[in-house]
């Protein structure tokens, strides 16, 4: 039996999985978060920690609580977790992943010169969200907490190691450890080397006694075994993995070149690179896809978009729009824009722009323009956006992707899906399951297991549907060059 935990931005799920990789028992629990200010998302390390072992604890007396099992853990990427080693008390709470407050380290770095550099080490680009500039935030505002954090009293890491570490004991041997995906999120970790850089340290300031040591995400025996009073004891972590890498692999997508896009809040679309790391491709993010211990580590280009079901949230409670019915209803009822664009930019535009001073806006409006075409506008810019990175890809990277893989609440849309088919000229791919990151996880523990050969994995796969494009080769580049030409108006910010 595989048991995986499933940590979000919003809750916390857990799943067992049987050995024909059958989902067979499932428990979630919402997760607190505040925003106390504009640019800040906290969420509370305790809270994270007991529904964790809640859930983890409900799923295994559902499927019988059985002698053997294992357990693999996948998480929300980038968020800080610092805590007193000593007392196992949380120092601050967490710095969630979208808390972007920060901007001032990056422009220092960028002043200095450092980007093309920290690019070329890390995969990355100087951008908020990136752990690095958190730790650095947190510590420029306590000096006494960056005097524990040198004395080697206090640890920080992302998420994965602060549940690590207090699931196998916390004060009493508790492994401080982070898996090689989380690592290369955290703009700290040479991808080259696959170990924190004592350059990248000291640009950023950060104490390497603080820090967890970087290990392979799938190992037998690295992350050592539960030991909590509410958990079976001696419980083997065999896998720790970032969710985006977590759902690459649950899609299946095992061969280099196929790729996923999972939408959510945002759209995260994920290129496997195989084992080339990637970081010559300057507009999008190389990072690790997964490492199996005494196995070379595989890569990705990631590139994540700022919008796409805040697009929808935002049509429906901004345009007076009841439902999302309605929504599609506007979209599916007129054939095109008639030249509108939407550019998205609520805070910025990621992939492959990385602009964080652009504002949303429209292009294109006339006398006859209507809610419909602004909708439809709307839409359109969730496909555009996935197509910005795909090209990026290919001429960048080499990397030419002939079909997607889709996941995520908007892959349920039918009409985007479509859409998206018809802008990206290639088929989308539809699976017939939605705990993707889940499935992904347990997959890994299945590697480290010797349960699942990787190549096989994609006679898992079960597709729901594919959507392959109608549009002609004129209308969809017609579209893209209107495109591009509103997002040059949108960043032109005259002297």
């Amino acid at each position: 039996m595989i048991l995986v935990i499933d940590l979000g931005t919003t809750g916390v799920r857990c799943i067992a999985y049987s050995e024909e990789w059958h989902s067979v028992a499932s428990n979630y629990l919402n997760l607190k978060h505040e925003t106390p200010g504009p640019g800040m998302f906290v969420q509370d390390l305790k809270d994270i920690l007991e529904k964790t072992v809640t859930v983890l604890e409900a799923t295994w007396k559902q499927v019988g609580a059985p002698r053997e099992a294992y357990l693999a853990i996948t998480n929300q990427r980038e968020s800080l977790a610092v805590w007193d080693k000593r007392t196992g008390e949380p120092l601050a709470p967490s710095l969630n992943w979208q808390d972007v407050r920060y901007g001032r380290v990056l422009d220092e770095l960028k002043a200095d010169g450092r980007e093309a550099q920290i690019h070329e080490m890390t995969g990355l680009r100087l951008f908020p969200y990136f752990t690095a500039g958190k730790i650095v935030w947190m510590l420029d505002h306590d000096p006494e907490l960056r005097k524990r954090c040198e004395s080697g009293e206090v640890a920080m890491g992302t998420l994965d190691a602060w549940l690590v570490w207090s699931l196998t004991g916390g004060t009493d041997g508790g492994r401080l450890v982070t898996d090689v995906t989380n690592a290369s999120r955290t703009c700290l970790m040479d991808l080259n080397t696959l170990s924190w850089s004592d350059r990248l340290l000291e640009w950023f300031r950060v104490p390497r006694a603080a820090l967890p040591d970087i290990v392979p995400s799938g190992s037998p025996n690295a992350f050592g075994a539960v030991r909590h009073p509410r958990l079976p004891a001696d419980m083997p972590i065999v896998g720790v993995i970032g969710d985006q890498q977590a759902s690459l692999l649950g899609q299946s997508c095992v061969q280099p070149g196929f790729a996923k896009n999972t939408y959510g809040t945002a759209s995260a679309i994920l290129i496997n690179a195989d084992r080339e790391i990637k970081t010559a491709c300057r507009d999008l993010l190389s990072t690790v896809f997964y490492q199996v211990e005494g196995d070379r580590a595989k890569f990705a280009l990631e590139g994540s978009t700022g919008a796409t079901g805040g697009i929808i949230d935002w049509l429906r409670n901004s345009l007076g729009c009841s439902s999302l019915e309605e929504v599609n209803a506007l979209a599916a009822g007129v054939p095109d824009s008639e030249g509108v664009y939407f550019i998205p930019a609520f805070s910025g535009l990621y992939a492959p722009y990385w602009d964080v001073e652009v504002r949303g806006s429209i292009y294109g409006l006339t006398m006859h323009s209507t809610k419909a075409h602004i909708v439809r506008a709307a839409y359109e810019s969730i496909a555009l956006q996935t197509l910005d990175v795909l090209n990026t890809a290919k001429q960048q990277a080499q990397i030419d992707v002939r079909m997607i893989r889709v996941d995520g609440g908007a892959s349920k849309n039918e009409f985007l899906m479509q859409l998206q088919a018809d802008i990206l000229g290639i088929p989308v791919w539809q699976l017939d399951e939605q705990d993707i990151t889940s499935r992904g996880a347990a997959y890994l523990a299945g590697m480290v297991l010797g349960l699942l050969d990787p190549q096989k994995i994609e006679s898992l796969y079960q597709v729901k549907k594919i959507y392959d494009p109608v549009w002609s080769d004129e209308r969809r580049a017609a579209l893209y060059e209107g495109w591009k030409e509103a997002i040059a108006k949108a960043r032109h910010r005259p002297e």
